[in-house]
């Protein structure tokens, strides 16, 4: 394709947008007022959704028990009681399971 061909069809394109946009100017400033909220919204929501994250990422460095997996949860909580601690083992055993009885 040529340049001039293409410079001429810009042209044309350009003159149709200039002509059929003439009577519909308000529309067209609403339109573009719309888009850019539009673009704003999606910009605020991407950035707090950063924020949340690295607020997360924070709190899980500064509280690395918050990290740990559900049966580490579970062995910490029959930990602190020697009663509960009990029950558990004997439970384990008779149900012959073949994991080591909670000690610590």
């Amino acid at each position: 394709m040529r340049i001039g061909g293409f410079l001429f069809g810009s042209l044309v394109g350009a003159a149709a947008v200039v002509y059929f946009s003439r009577n519909n100017k308000p529309t067209m400033a609403s339109s573009w007022s719309q888009a850019g909220d539009s673009i704003n919204n999606l910009v605020d929501t991407a950035k707090n959704k950063m924020m949340n994250m690295s607020t997360k990422m924070q709190q899980n460095k500064q509280n690395p028990s918050q990290n740990q997996t559900g049966m580490e949860k579970v062995e910490d909580i029959v930990n602190q009681d020697p009663r509960v601690k009990h029950q558990v083992n004997e439970i384990l055993q008779d149900n012959n399971v073949s994991k080591p009885q909670i000690t610590q």
